[in-house]
């Protein structure tokens, strides 16, 4: 089974952002999301939970990561969340919201197709 690797908008900007700064990382990177796409338990990804957050991680090599999450992994896709350096695990843990119910929810409105909004919550 291929995984479909899905990469919201606020992920896509801070990719941008983090190969303006590494460029050289470029090709370690494609391979490595390829791999996940391909099987994401796969030792050299070495994946593991963030504890309380409900995401996890897979490097790129030893200093870079990428955080995502699994929750939707029944379905065959894994939803990208951050790209950097051990201090990616500090930016997410210090979110006000959860994060990944937005990223849910979004995908939840381009599956229905509906975005009309009903009760604060989008329907």
């Amino acid at each position: 089974m291929t995984f479909k690797i899905i990469r919201p908008d606020s992920y896509a900007k801070r990719e941008r952002k983090f190969f303006k700064k590494h460029p050289e990382l470029i090709k370690q990177y494609v391979k490595t999301l390829k791999l996940l796409s391909l099987d994401p338990l796969h030792p050299s990804l070495r994946l593991h939970l963030i504890k309380n957050k409900g995401c996890h991680s897979i490097s790129i090599n030893m200093q870079y990561r990428v955080l995502l999450t699994l929750k939707l992994m029944e379905d065959g896709k894994l939803v990208l969340i951050d790209v950097g350096d051990h201090d990616i695990y500090t930016w997410y843990m210090r979110i006000k919201f959860n994060f990944i119910s937005i990223i849910e929810n979004a995908i939840t409105i381009v599956t229905l197709g509906s975005t009309s909004k009903k009760n604060g919550t989008f329907q």
